[in-house]
C-alpha cells in the first residue's frame, strides 16, 4: 500500500504536538521521566516514518530533541518555559 506523504507529514505534526502537550503536563506534575518517554516515543514514530527526511519532519525531530534536552534537568525546566517549544501547530 502506498503512503500519502502529505498525510504522513501532517500525522507526524499532530503526533509531535500531542506529545509535547502531554510532556508539558507531565513536567508540570513533576513526572519528568514520563515526559521524556512520551517525547522519545514521538521521536521514534517520526524518525521511522516515510517522510522523516522532509524539512518539516526534520524540524519536528529537532524540536523533540531540544525539548528532551530542556527537561533533562528538572531545575533547568523550572527556570524556563517549556510551552514555547512547539511552533508548528
Amino acid at each position: 500500500m502506498q503512503v500519502n506523504l502529505l498525510l504522513d507529514k501532517q500525522k507526524n505534526r499532530i503526533i509531535v504536538a500531542e506529545a509535547i502537550e502531554k510532556a508539558t503536563e507531565l513536567c508540570s506534575a513533576g513526572r519528568f521521566n514520563d515526559a521524556k518517554e512520551t517525547l522519545k516515543a514521538a521521536h521514534f514514530i517520526v524518525f521511522t516514518s516515510p517522510t522523516k527526511d522532509d524539512p518539516l519532519c526534520v524540524a519536528l525531530l529537532k524540536e523533540i530533541t531540544t525539548s528532551m534536552e530542556k527537561i533533562k534537568d528538572p531545575n533547568v525546566y523550572r527556570t524556563g518555559n517549556f510551552s514555547f517549544f512547539f511552533f508548528f501547530c
